[in-house]
């Protein structure tokens, strides 16, 4: 399956490609394209380039272009966080940030997935919780979650891994999974819990034992000056990136 590069749109994502660029993980005259372009992704495995964590979001509009190939796939997620948190004023307060339709959801995105029924089953790992949803289960906040035969499973560990097995998969990376990320936004950040070298493994797993036709990747924060002025940092965060792309490129 040929692979095509895409980016979320924003300018930090632009910077990520550019840097990947130079790095010479991806060629200098490589097109990648914008999640919002019209691009038709039959027969392709699209590689999104994010930046950090907000962008984590833009991973529905990826799942929604693989399903619009005809497609019927399942995700598998690395995140330290669940990213399925209702949005609120309070959500709003919380973080700052809006995130209503124009920012994309990126700290509800996958209840929204969840809600969309585009996937039968989604699993994160990594996360800072255990649970188990479905769409009849009654939400926490008193709100019916729209009746599908989606479920999500958030767990905090890798184990399970190993069964996924012969399945199409959309596969969702945001590396504050992992215990050292020295490039990730802190704003918001929680200590991750998977090391690399078992992720990369377990990631490996999952290609070697599934067909994976999807892939997006976030958690460098390029807008902190810092992070940037920190070249062992940029160092890893572009090792990061480069494994995963290599992979399924």
């Amino acid at each position: 399956m040929e692979a095509v590069y895409l980016h979320s749109g924003t300018e930090e994502a632009k910077t990520v490609v550019h840097m990947l660029k130079r790095a010479k993980i991806l060629g200098l005259k490589q097109k990648v394209y914008s999640i919002g372009d019209d691009i038709d992704l039959t027969g392709k495995r699209p590689i999104m380039i994010c930046a950090d964590g907000k962008e984590h979001g833009y991973s529905l509009d990826l799942t929604e272009k693989i399903v619009a190939t005809g497609q019927k796939i399942d995700k598998v997620g690395f995140d330290a966080h669940e990213d399925f948190t209702e949005e609120s004023e309070d959500d709003r307060a919380r973080y700052g940030y809006d995130i209503g339709k124009e920012t994309h959801y990126f700290s509800s995105h996958n209840l929204e997935l969840l809600r969309s029924g585009y996937c039968s089953e989604i699993q994160f790992f990594g996360c800072n919780t255990n649970r188990f949803v479905d769409s009849k289960n009654k939400y926490e906040h008193g709100k019916w979650i729209k009746k599908n035969k989606s479920k999500i499973m958030f767990s905090r560990k890798l184990d399970g891994i190993d069964e996924i097995r012969d399945k199409t998969l959309h596969v969702s990376v945001d590396l504050d999974v992992l215990d050292d990320t020295p490039y990730v936004n802190l704003t918001w950040s929680i200590d991750g819990v998977v090391q690399y070298d078992d992720f990369i493994s377990k990631l490996r797993t999952l290609q070697q034992n599934n067909n994976i036709i999807g892939v997006d990747i976030c958690g460098f924060n390029v807008a902190d000056e810092e992070i940037m002025l920190n070249l062992p940092a940029v160092r890893l965060a572009m090792k990061h990136y480069g494994d995963i792309i290599s992979m399924f490129s």
